[in-house]
């Protein structure tokens, strides 16, 4: 791995919530419990409509 940790996880939660594989779906309701339901506020929390605010500039 490089210098520079890489992080992955869901960049879009609407997406994420919309196409959980049959085997996640009795989880849905934890899902929307934590995260909530609202498609406007998941997607104010979603990483990638934050990418813009990435900084590098990690010292090692």
């Amino acid at each position: 791995m490089s210098k520079y940790e890489q992080y992955r996880g869901p960049s879009i939660l609407n997406t994420l919530l919309a196409s959980m594989p049959p085997y996640w779906k009795p989880l849905l309701k934890l899902f929307h419990e934590r995260m909530g339901e609202d498609p406007a506020f998941l997607a104010s929390q979603s990483p990638l409509f934050k990418a813009d605010r990435i900084r590098l500039g990690f010292t090692t």
